[in-house]
């Protein structure tokens, strides 16, 4: 006669017997897949790897393209780029296309300050492979490098690009006109070419020459009216977190004192939830009387 089994032996016995039965369904259950060899599987279109193969295989790329663009592949915009830019219907519609063209469109963004052309700039900037200059800050070196240092640079912006050095803008010319760009390395010339979308805003068309405006699809940025500024500062003042009732409050005090739609925001940022900004107006020091009243 047999001794009874203990009980930890009978744990043991029932843990390995699962595992045997777990490891028997899932062997039949891989047994049952179709087998698909990995060179069987499709590869999905990658134009940018395909152009990547290209260059590996002792390809050059096309004229004016970089190896810099072949790998960045074709802009992806999106249509919702400038979502959080009030009205300004037109300059949306135009730079949307400049930015979809398949060849380079200049765009530039002329009018007093205050307009949305800032914030338009600014939207495109957070596209991939774009690069930000402001007018005032940039000398004739810095704008070459920038496209110089990062072949893959696809949209160069400047901001108050009236500002900007006359050395910038006759490089930009050379740039927009024919696609060449050139520096001084080592005591030679080197040219370079590149296929870049300039998008760029001026307050003061006279400042900037006017062959390099020739180069631009201009459109203007007129003041907003009074009616337009309310309704800007109360949808920014609820995209802000105010309530309706806060958010026209807002608008009404802040359209009085400024035509700049940035104060309203500012302003609902510090106000809080209830947009208490009595104590913010003050310092609110440049009228501006909105056109259109």
């Amino acid at each position: 006669m047999s001794a009874p089994m203990s009980d930890d032996y009978r744990v043991v016995a029932a843990r390995q017997t699962a595992s045997f039965a777990t490891s028997w369904l899932a062997g039949k259950v891989r047994d049952r897949r179709p087998k698909v060899k990995p060179e069987d599987i499709p590869e999905p279109d990658r134009p940018a790897l395909r152009e990547a193969e290209k260059l590996l295989a002792g390809q050059e790329p096309a004229p004016g393209q970089s190896v810099g663009e072949l790998v960045a592949g074709p802009l992806l915009v999106p249509d919702d780029l400038f979502v959080d830019v009030e009205d300004r219907d037109e300059a949306k519609l135009v730079l949307i296309r400049a930015l979809r063209a398949k060849e380079p469109v200049h765009v530039l963004l002329s009018g007093p300050a205050a307009t949305g052309k800032s914030e338009l700039l600014k939207s495109i900037a957070r596209l991939p492979n774009s690069r930000w200059a402001a007018g005032g800050a940039t000398s004739s070196s810095g704008l070459i490098e920038y496209l110089l240092e990062r072949p893959g640079t696809q949209i160069l912006i400047v901001d108050e690009l009236d500002k900007a050095d006359m050395r910038d803008l006759h490089a930009l010319y050379g740039l927009m006109q024919s696609g060449q760009v050139s520096r001084l390395q080592h005591g030679a010339t080197e040219s370079f070419t590149r296929k870049v979308r300039v998008f760029a805003s001026a307050n003061d068309l006279s400042k900037i020459p006017s062959p390099l405006l020739s180069r631009f699809w201009q459109v203007s940025c007129r003041p907003y009216t009074g009616e337009q500024l309310r309704a800007i500062n109360q949808r920014t003042g609820e995209r802000e977190g105010l309530s309706p009732a806060a958010a026209a409050r807002l608008s009404e005090r802040v359209s009085a004192r400024t035509s700049d739609p940035r104060v309203a925001r500012d302003l609902a940022r510090m106000g809080g939830p209830d947009g208490e900004i009595d104590d913010l107006l003050e310092h609110v020091t440049r009228p501006q009387p909105a056109k259109g009243e």
